[in-house]
């Protein structure tokens, strides 16, 4: 727990708003819900917080992930692209929601649809 005198350096240092992420406590939270809910697979919505540290500690206890938009795919795209294939596999979920219908309207910046890097299961 972040002591309110650390807030006041943090928000003097950085201004307001300031967002402020306890990733133990999000480890904490994960691990709590893994324990009361074991059959059930979390997925976290990306666009509810889409910083490239909460993806990572979330996809590293074992999350899996709903993306919405090809930004949010390369996000967490980025955490097992370096992977070998057979753990990419093994990997936790990317789903895709309206990203399958939306990716020929999706466009790189020469103007060719962009395609998923990996495949989404």
């Amino acid at each position: 727990m972040i002591s309110k005198a650390r807030l006041k350096e943090l928000a003097e240092e950085h201004g307001t708003p300031v967002l402020i992420i306890d990733h133990d406590e999000l480890r904490k939270n994960f691990r709590s819900f893994r324990r009361h809910l074991p059959r059930v697979q979390p997925y976290f919505a990306v666009k509810a917080g889409a910083d490239p540290a909460v993806v990572r500690t979330l996809f590293e206890e074992g999350s899996s992930f709903d993306v919405a938009s090809m930004p949010e795919f390369d996000l967490v795209h980025e955490n097992i692209k370096g992977m070998p294939a057979r753990e990419r596999q093994q990997a936790p979920a990317i789903v895709g929601g309206q990203l399958g219908r939306q990716h020929g309207q999706v466009r790189g910046e020469a103007g060719a649809p962009k395609r998923p890097t990996a495949a989404a299961r």
